[in-house]
Parts: structure tokens; C-alpha cells; sequence
């Protein structure tokens, strides 16, 4: 970072203010993660300055004998972690990976079905919006009442439409997926069953989820979640897959280049590669299963409070909170829990009676509080938590108007950290006893995460009152000024949390102004203003 700071401090700042958050709040967005050392180093590294457009042995560019190791051994390691016979570890990332894939085995205009996006699905399975189903025709498939997928559903639709391809997988589902049950209903009317595992990759290599592998034809995958390796992607082809189509691996890789990418990120891939080694240990299994321990205690705890969750609860990494009975909205409690320094993510519910913009429920897991050693004891403390900040905007009802709706939302981003300071005139050496009670509240501000500034007026000190006339006020030495704030020091810090604290002179400030500059200021202070200071010494003298 060193040279970084020289370089571009503006960067470098900002880098380590995003640093300083991810380690002082929770991250509890259950598609994010805590990559390790050597993930870093690699994604840092010269192979960013290489092109290698093609593929391994079969390169558009020379030198790239590296590259070709590089990327080996991330196919490779994908390989075993998965049992699939193809790998190909160049999508830059979720979203590009599941276009290559329908690129790559479907036509324009055919069809295909996945998960909807409000019960829980992913853009890329259809969603209207998406390019997905701009250049494909998209039928979806929902969850139930009860939160679980509706097989029967799906069976009639694709009895119906004879899908060419069908999705299982999801974003914001959080009970086990049965792969079995989709493989049946895909064979039955000879569709490509893919298999988005982006979300639980790491659950599956963990030994904490079932695998697709006998089941899917294709399998799909993120690199980063519960994977904790980069932001990138995978596409597999498994045996099934091949034994239904020989040239599948052949079509995936052309549709990924040339047809969508150029390049591959071999920076990327090499982190991939270092990513997979991790999750090949012993130890990956143990944090695997930390996670499933962790998400289940959370639901433990939510349902002690009576916080609704979707499908009742979770049997993977993350849950949904329904909020729909908390007079509360999760753009709200987002909003309000990132203030408290808790990073979650606003989601829609099946069957949500509000809007996608202002869905009612949130979306939280454990991945990322997993790797930073939480354990299933924490999960009580970090319920507790969100719940009291569930019961405090309950008292705060988002506005029904759509346009005053975007105000309020404006305003409650504007809830950052505050900056209260507070002016002591140190020209005695002892802080005022009715001191304490300031001190306190700004104790408090500061436990409450709000930035604390103790102003100290040196300046005015050493000008006291000039005219004589307040004793109280006597003009004294700089000398004499700190030694009184010393004590003050000693004295203030019995309250604040010194570490937290900034103390600055009015000095700072008062010795820059030259006589033009006390002149104009002089003006400000209006006869009318000095007449009414005069008038309220004089009342209070005589107890009027």
C-alpha cells in the first residue's frame, strides 16, 4: 500500500476507509466473503499484464507457457473438487457464465424455465429485465405458500412448454435443493438441466449440501461466496452431460470465446486456482459445516424474537426475515442496520405485497462472520442486535407516496456518523462540575460509533477579557494554558474513550485571522444582539 499512497493517495484512502468497514461492521450478505492472503496476492500480481485469448495450448498470443500451467491447474482442481469431467474457468463472472451457457445450447426464441426472481431466483433464470429473457423465451417457476419450491408447478410448465433448458438454483433460497426431483422433471421432457450453485459451491465441496454432479447436465458457479475465492466464474460439464451431448464441453467453450469474452483475467484465474486448494483442505469442511451450525443457531434466535423468516427457517448458508408483520420494509432495515455498521441486503418474499424497490424482507447469512470465527454463541448477540433495530423503525413508517418514499430514503442514508464537539475554556485547571454532564453525553455519541471532537480555546484563553472588567476571565500565558490542559486531560478522559477522541485548539483556527478578517467578523455581531445580552444580564441579576 505503500506505494499506492504515494502514487494515487485518493485510491489509497478510500481503499483502506472499505478496509477499515469490512472489519469493524458485519458483513452479513450471505453472497459475500472474506478472501484469504494468498487469494489477494494472486489477484494482485503481474498476470494481469498478460493476454491470453483461446485456450489452454491454444493461444492467440505468445508466452503464455505460465498462463497455460496457471490455468491447468484451476481446471484440474475444479475437476476433483466436483467430480465433472469439463471445466472451463474464464466467465469474469455469475452473470456472464449463465448467458455463455444459454449461448452455447440454445437458439433465439427457444425456451427454457427457472426460479422467479421475487420467489428467490437469480436475473440471469429468466427474469424480464435481463438479457436472458430478451433473446430467449422465459417460463417461471415459483416457491409455494410455505416458502419451498413447487415441483408441480414446474412439471406442469414444462409439460406445457417443452423447455429447452431448465434453472435450479438460487439467490434467496434457503432450504436444500433437491436435484433429484428437477433431474426427473427435466428427463421427462428431454431438457438440459443446468445447475446454478453459485451460492452454495462451498456448502457442496464442504460435504454440507448435496451435489448436481449425477443429476445436472451443466453446472454453473461463482467463485467468491461460499467458495471464498475471486470474483469469478465456472462452467462444468458433467458425465451426464456429455453422454447427452459429446460436443457440450466444446459448444460452452466457444460460446465463452470468442462468442461473449475476449481475454481471460489470468490473474483471476490463478486466485481461482489458489481458492480451490483451500476448499481441497480438511479444514475447508470444518468451516463448511460452521456455517450450516451458525445459520441454524441465527434462526434459533430470530424465532425467540418472533421475527418471521421465509420457509421458516434455513438449511444452508442464509436466511430471509419476512417484515411484512413488523410494520417495517427492508430497504429500511437495511438502511438502519448499515448505519449500526451491520451490512445486509434488502429482498423481495414471495407473494411480497410491496414493491421490488421497497421489498419486505431481508436477506442476511454467514459466511463471511464464519470465516471471522463467529461461532453458533455469537449468532444470539448478532439476533439480538438486528432485532432491536427491527423494534426501533417500527416507530418509522415509510411514506406511501413513491416520490416522498425516495426522500425518506434520502434522509435516512444521510443517518452517518455524527460530529458533536464540545468547547471547554481551559482557563482555570479544573473542568466545571457541570462539565460531567456533557462529557457523558458525549461518552455516549461516542459509544454509539459518532465521531467525539474536544475543543479546546486556547486562543480566547489567552485573550480572557481585555477590558478587566470579568475576573473570571483574566488574560493568562500559553505557559500557564497548558498546564491547565493537561488537567483537563486527565480530568476528561476518566469519562471519553481517548482513543476515540480528537482534540483540537481554537487557535488553529483564531491565530490565522489578521485585523480585516476580525473587522468583518465584528460586523456580524449586530448593536440590536449586544443590546439583547445586555438586557438578559440584567434580568437574570434580578431574578426577573
Amino acid at each position: 500500500m505503500k506505494n499506492l499512497t504515494t502514487q494515487d493517495p485518493q485510491i489509497s484512502q478510500a481503499i483502506q476507509k472499505e478496509q477499515s468497514r469490512q472489519l469493524e461492521g458485519l458483513e452479513l450478505i450471505p453472497s459475500e466473503n472474506y478472501v484469504s492472503t494468498a487469494v489477494l496476492k494472486a489477484m494482485g500480481s503481474i498476470l494481469t499484464n498478460k493476454y491470453s485469448e483461446g485456450f489452454v495450448g491454444h493461444r492467440y498470443y505468445a508466452g503464455n507457457t505460465h498462463i497455460d500451467e496457471i490455468e491447468s491447474l484451476a481446471i484440474d482442481r475444479a475437476k476433483s473438487l466436483f467430480q465433472v469431467p469439463f471445466v472451463n474457468v474464464q466467465p469474469y463472472s455469475g452473470s456472464p457464465a449463465n448467458f455463455a451457457v444459454l449461448n452455447a445450447v440454445l437458439e433465439p426464441g427457444d425456451s427454457f424455465s427457472g426460479l422467479n426472481l421475487t420467489d428467490g431466483g437469480h436475473l440471469t433464470h429468466g427474469w424480464k429485465i435481463s438479457a436472458t429473457a430478451k433473446y430467449f423465451r422465459s417460463y417461471p417457476y415459483h416457491v409455494k405458500k410455505d416458502g419451498y419450491i413447487n415441483f408441480a408447478e414446474l412439471e406442469l410448465i414444462a409439460q406445457k412448454h417443452k423447455p429447452k433448458l431448465i434453472w435450479c438454483g438460487a439467490t434467496a433460497y434457503s432450504r436444500i435443493i433437491d436435484f433429484a426431483k428437477f433431474s426427473t422433471i427435466a428427463d421427462k421432457v428431454g431438457a438440459l438441466l443446468v445447475a446454478d450453485i453459485s451460492h452454495i459451491a462451498g456448502l457442496i465441496v464442504g460435504g454440507v449440501h448435496p451435489s448436481p454432479t449425477p443429476y445436472a447436465h451443466i453446472i454453473t458457479t461463482t467463485t467468491h461466496k461460499t467458495l471464498r475465492g475471486p470474483r469469478g466464474a465456472m462452467i462444468m460439464v458433467t458425465d451426464k452431460g456429455l453422454s447427452k451431448d459429446p460436443k457440450l464441453g466444446q459448444k460452452i467453450n466457444q460460446s465463452v470465446f470468442p462468442g461473449l469474452q475476449g481475454g481471460p483475467h489470468n490473474h483471476t484465474t490463478a486466485a481461482i486456482a489458489v481458492a480451490l486448494r483451500e476448499a481441497s483442505q480438511k479444514s475447508f469442511q470444518t468451516y463448511a459445516q460452521q456455517i450450516i451450525k451458525n445459520a441454524k443457531a441465527l434462526e434459533i434466535a430470530f424465532r425467540q424474537h418472533n421475527i418471521k423468516m421465509v420457509s421458516d427457517g434455513t438449511d444452508n448458508h442464509l436466511l430471509v426475515l419476512d417484515l411484512s408483520e413488523h410494520n417495517a420494509l427492508g430497504a429500511q432495515l437495511e438502511k438502519a442496520l448499515e448505519i449500526a455498521h451491520i451490512t445486509t441486503n434488502k429482498n423481495t418474499i414471495p407473494y411480497d405485497p410491496s414493491s421490488p424497490y421497497y421489498p419486505s424482507g431481508l436477506r442476511l447469512g454467514t459466511p463471511a462472520i464464519t470465516t471471522r470465527g463467529f461461532k453458533t454463541k455469537d449468532m444470539v448477540q448478532v439476533a439480538s442486535w438486528i432485532t432491536q433495530v427491527i423494534n426501533h423503525i417500527k416507530k418509522d413508517q415509510l411514506p406511501e407516496e413513491k416520490s416522498q418514499r425516495a426522500e425518506y430514503m434520502k434522509k435516512l442514508e444521510k443517518k452517518q456518523p455524527l460530529t458533536v464537539k464540545l468547547g471547554i475554556d481551559p482557563t482555570s485547571p479544573d473542568i466545571h462540575l457541570g462539565h460531567t454532564v456533557t462529557l457523558n453525553k458525549l461518552r455516549q455519541f461516542q459509544d454509539l460509533g459518532h465521531n467525539a471532537v474536544l475543543i479546546i480555546g486556547d486562543y480566547t484563553a489567552m485573550i480572557g477579557d481585555p477590558s478587566g472588567r470579568m475576573s473570571e476571565r483574566p488574560q493568562i500565558s500559553r505557559e500557564i494554558i497548558m498546564e491547565n490542559v493537561k488537567s483537563y486531560e486527565q480530568q476528561a478522559f476518566k469519562i471519553l474513550d481517548k482513543s476515540k477522541l480528537k482534540i483540537v485548539y481554537n487557535g488553529e483556527w483564531f491565530s490565522k485571522l489578521n485585523f480585516e478578517d476580525v473587522i468583518k467578523l465584528i460586523s456580524k455581531f449586530t448593536i440590536a444582539q449586544m443590546f439583547e445580552h445586555d438586557y438578559f444580564d440584567k434580568r437574570f441579576k434580578e431574578g426577573v
